[in-house]
């Protein structure tokens, strides 16, 4: 653990910023495509909208 740092925080660090499945670059077309239909239909509760696509990711990862 770091010195200054809970456990916690460093838990939050790796999987929010640091971990190897975090894409960090420009969103796909699709992924645009995906949170701006989600909006227009939930607007912005963007809990819910995060929470969808967060569904959506793991269906799809089953598919394959």
């Amino acid at each position: 653990m770091l010195p200054g740092r809970t456990g916690k925080q460093c838990r939050e660090r790796w999987l929010n910023h640091l971990g190897d499945g975090i894409k960090k670059g420009h969103w796909s077309e699709d992924e645009d495509r995906l949170i701006t239909t989600m909006r227009l239909a939930i607007g912005n509760q963007w809990c819910k909208v995060s929470r969808l696509n967060y569904i959506k990711i793991i269906i799809d990862m089953n598919d394959n």
